[in-house]
């Protein structure tokens, strides 16, 4: 007897060890309702159907609604995934969703270069708004309440979806650029691929004269959202310092005040090189995000 239960003991132990995480696991699946979502864009000569994933926390009311727009490369649902939690805790429905033509969405993928952007950013985008509009539809959604939110390429896509559609309240752009298409890349080249100081890459951008492509100072000068932009102070792919300078002249020009964070330290995806760690940026975005939801 005393064998046999030192057996089963043994075997229990473990097992009652796991209860209290398998309930506490359960409990946090419970808070938040998860649906994948289809929808389309009849964008004509480049339909696609795009697959996004829909989450909501299980609180009754109208929430409002994070949805991510990508940066460059063949982002899928899960690009942002470690910050998903962070507006769930607080609330709000997020939405992240496969590029065009990458995993579980159709159409073509295609990178975005100076002589495409005018073409291709725009479309991109208006995968974004066909998002929006689908999602705004739905009862859980406050329509009135959508935010968007995104890193690099998004900076670009960003404020044409938000002069597009009706319900974007505020958007929040990480690490993005406020110059051409054309000229991000001629400084690009200039302090990532080559090895020139970004404050010398930063001057060099005047002599550039190249193809500008795609401009996004005009859609930014007309927006009425409150945006908040987040910098890194040595980030060699996107030039920060003309990028502020333009959103100053936009703030300047119009009133309508965009907050400009800068990490002095910091370089593009707000990486950290002296330290190896990424800017801890998500309590900043809270808090101005929840101000503004007031």
């Amino acid at each position: 007897m005393d064998n046999r239960y030192s057996i089963v003991r043994a075997l229990l132990i473990p097992l009652l060890l796991l209860l209290p995480m398998i309930s506490c696991c359960a409990q946090s699946e419970e808070k938040v309702h998860v649906e994948t979502i289809k929808f389309s864009n009849p964008a004509l000569g480049f339909q696609a159907s795009l697959t996004g994933l829909l989450q909501v926390p299980i609180a009754q009311g109208k929430h409002p609604l994070v949805v991510f727009i990508h940066g460059s490369g063949k982002g899928t649902r899960n690009e942002y995934q470690d910050l998903f939690g962070r507006f769930l805790e607080s609330g709000f429905a997020v939405f992240s969703y496969d590029k065009r033509g990458v995993n579980e969405s159709t159409g073509s993928y295609n990178g975005v270069g100076p002589k495409n952007s005018p073409m291709m950013l725009p479309l991109l985008a208006s995968d974004a708004f066909e998002a929006i509009e689908e999602l705004k539809k739905r009862p859980e959604i406050n329509p009135d309440k959508i935010i968007l939110f995104g890193g690099s390429q998004a900076g670009w896509i960003i404020p044409i979806v938000a002069s597009m559609s009706q319900g974007v309240s505020n958007y929040i752009v990480l690490y993005g650029t406020t110059v051409t298409v054309g000229r991000e890349i001629f400084y690009s080249k200039l302090a990532e691929q080559g090895s020139m100081p970004i404050e010398q890459a930063q001057t060099e951008m005047d002599k550039y004269t190249g193809i500008e492509g795609f401009d996004p100072l005009p859609y930014i000068f007309k927006l009425k959202q409150k945006g908040l932009w987040l910098f890194g102070g040595r980030d060699n792919s996107i030039p920060t310092q003309r990028s502020v300078q333009l959103l100053e002249s936009v703030n300047e020009v119009t009133g309508n005040k965009c907050e400009i964070k800068i990490y002095p330290q910091a370089g593009h995806g707000l990486y950290i090189a002296s330290t190896g760690q990424t800017e801890d940026f998500m309590p900043y975005v809270m808090d101005w995000l929840n101000k503004k939801m007031k």
